[in-house]
């Protein structure tokens, strides 16, 4: 069988020059410059590379094509004159010693430009998808879409999203992780740039370990969008986890709130009402939350229903005898004894979520941050 190619159109660089390689790509563009000289700008799923047609013979086989051809390219890669800083390969360019036609386009005029396909018709994308789809710009959404769900599927698959079973009885220690990797070295694997490259919004990813609670935490300027909105921006009634949006969100201030929709499957911050139990707490102590810092611990110590206006959900305390004032609240309403204490030094999080009985109280569960578990990616 014949080799379609030695290299992609993004690969060769200029340690590469005096060698003989072979492409095949679409033909992107063809500028005519003089009489038997021609740049033809050669396009595979990699990237582009420039061929200079500088004879009669090649540029006869070039002008019976239409753009968008498919071609095999046999020459020589020398160095550029002018070089292009902009583009991997933008040092180089390949001198053709044969060029092989291996699929004509039928189309004198495209139906729309394939760089600009997502400017045509939602019909005609759809009707000529194969076009579409050699747009680099839409490639490589669908290639981002694809790594960010994998990189949610393998951090589900390696514990961080669980179903929580039933406290047993007597139960009074948080049961072991599973063999392998760490829970907070699982969460540092999580790709975080990726998910930001689908929603900027992304500050972070937010877990209970052994629980449905996994998710990204998000931050916008209002504390509505997210309400109806999934973490990638889809309209969806389950809505998202993201911070109160004059919290800080580096986390740095005294009390970050954090919100979710209490769903009766357990997901999003179904989990929080379960903490009405001391066996719960027991078996499930411990939020994780991680960002661009790293992974940081958030022991539980306080769970309770309260009041919407009452001092919880004020983000003004920042004095060191509010701050005590608030820890003593939130100890004395909770309706667990946990035996964690914060001080007027720590940062706390309230996660936050409604009761099912009207809008005039939440559900909270607070945690205090004791350490940080390592580096997120």
């Amino acid at each position: 069988m014949t080799q379609n190619r030695t290299h992609t159109c993004n690969e060769l660089r200029l340690e590469h020059v005096g060698q003989q390689v072979k492409l095949s790509g679409w033909m992107e563009n063809v500028r005519e410059v003089g009489q038997n000289f021609a740049f033809v700008i050669l396009r595979d799923f990699y990237g582009t590379t420039q061929v200079v047609i500088e004879t009669e013979e090649m540029m006869d086989i070039i002008h019976g094509l239409n753009k968008e051809s498919t071609i095999s390219v046999e020459g020589t890669v020398r160095e550029r004159s002018s070089k292009n800083t902009n583009l991997p390969t933008g040092e180089i360019e390949v001198v053709p010693e044969k060029i092989e036609v291996l699929g004509r386009c039928q189309f004198n005029e495209l139906p729309f430009q394939v760089g600009r396909s997502r400017e045509a018709d939602e019909s005609l994308r759809l009707k000529y998808r194969f076009l579409d789809l050699r747009n680099p710009e839409v490639k490589n959404n669908i290639i981002l879409r694809c790594n960010v769900v994998a990189a949610i599927r393998a951090a589900q698959a390696a514990g961080l999203s669980k179903r929580p079973e039933p406290p047993k009885p007597g139960a009074s220690a948080a049961p072991e992780l599973p063999d392998g990797p760490s829970f907070t070295e699982q969460l540092a694997a999580i790709d975080l740039a990726a998910l930001q490259e689908v929603n900027p919004e992304v500050l972070g990813w937010i877990a209970i370990p052994d629980t449905e609670l996994s998710y990204p935490l998000l931050q916008c300027s209002n504390n509505v969008y997210y309400l109806n909105h999934l973490w990638n921006k889809h309209r969806n009634s389950s809505g998202a986890i993201y911070l109160e949006t004059n919290c800080a969100p580096d986390f740095s201030g005294f009390n970050t709130i954090i919100y979710g929709h209490r769903m009766r499957d357990t997901s999003m911050f179904g989990t929080l009402p379960l903490y009405s139990s001391l066996e719960f707490f027991q078996q499930h102590p411990t939020i994780y939350v991680a960002d661009s810092s790293g992974v940081h611990q958030y022991d539980i110590f306080a769970a309770y229903e309260v009041g919407v206006r009452e001092m919880v959900y004020r983000l003004d305390i920042d004095q060191p005898e509010e701050i005590q004032e608030l820890i003593q609240f939130c100890l004395s309403h909770s309706v667990i004894q946990t035996g964690v204490v914060p001080g007027v030094e720590d940062s706390i999080l309230t996660l936050s979520t409604c009761t099912e009985r009207g809008h005039s109280t939440r559900w909270v569960v607070q945690a205090v941050l004791r350490e940080d578990g390592g580096e997120a990616n």
